[in-house]
């Protein structure tokens, strides 16, 4: 399946119940989910979903979209996955992941189902900015592209601060002065923000984490192992162990 095929389906309101969404624009294939449903139901791997997704006794979740991403577990189990599309009866399950190898069982069993999103080009990333700034000159454009690392969901941003701060005149010191360039964001500085009350930081770690498919779960596992250790260094007193 391609990209213009998924559109008609969304538009036309003929979903699938089954779709695996691939490739590294996260921005842009983000979009699309958004698109299938107002009623869209995330989770990390598909076991926490599937009797919702089968159970024919729970009340209609029709129009309900199921959004699993990279779950490594349910890719390898082949007795699962083996006649996958007849046993959802309930909405549509969405598999996004990153990386997708063509060579695997997983691929050749649901290679119908694929729809592969590519990088934007600076030609279409180009065209998205003159749409949502318009009259601003095609070289200030570039070089938001190019601040923004040609990332389309970090351009998506920039473009709603620049919309929100209503300035007169969008030239390259306006976008020099706004767009902070990118920082490395890990767990760990997630959770050392957090802990220092840095919650602007945290705030835009945590965002950059989950958009590069880390799992929440751990970020929680983690966060409440370090304010653990800082509660049991905290209760004890100066000379106790």
């Amino acid at each position: 399946m391609d990209i213009v095929q998924l559109k008609k389906q969304i538009k036309d309101r003929q979903l699938n119940n089954f779709y695996i969404l691939a490739g590294e624009e996260i921005g842009v294939l983000n979009m699309y989910i958004k698109q299938m449903s107002k009623n869209i139901i995330r989770a990390d791997e598909v076991g926490d979903i599937w009797r919702a997704l089968t159970s024919r006794t729970l009340n209609d979740t029709s129009d309900v979209v199921f959004v699993v991403r990279d779950d490594k577990k349910f890719m390898a189990m082949e007795k699962v996955w083996t006649g996958l599309k007849n046993k959802i009866v309930n909405g549509t399950l969405v598999i996004c992941i990153t990386n997708i190898d063509k060579r695997s069982k997983f691929y050749k069993e649901f290679r119908d189902d694929v729809v592969v999103f590519e990088k934007m080009t600076d030609a279409q990333l180009l065209q998205y900015c003159r749409k949502h700034l318009k009259g601003v000159n095609d070289n200030v454009l570039k070089h938001l592209i190019y601040l923004c690392g040609n990332d389309f969901s970090r351009i998506e941003n920039e473009i709603d601060k620049i919309v929100r701060l209503k300035a007169k005149q969008i030239n390259e010191q306006l976008l020099e002065d706004l767009i902070i360039p990118p920082k490395d964001s890990t767990a760990f500085t997630f959770t050392d923000a957090v802990l220092r009350g840095e919650y602007d930081n945290a705030i835009y770690d945590l965002n950059c984490l989950l958009s590069n498919n880390e799992s929440g779960v751990m970020l929680l596992g983690l966060l409440y192992s370090n304010f653990r250790n800082a509660i049991l260094v905290v209760g004890n007193k100066p000379g106790e162990s």
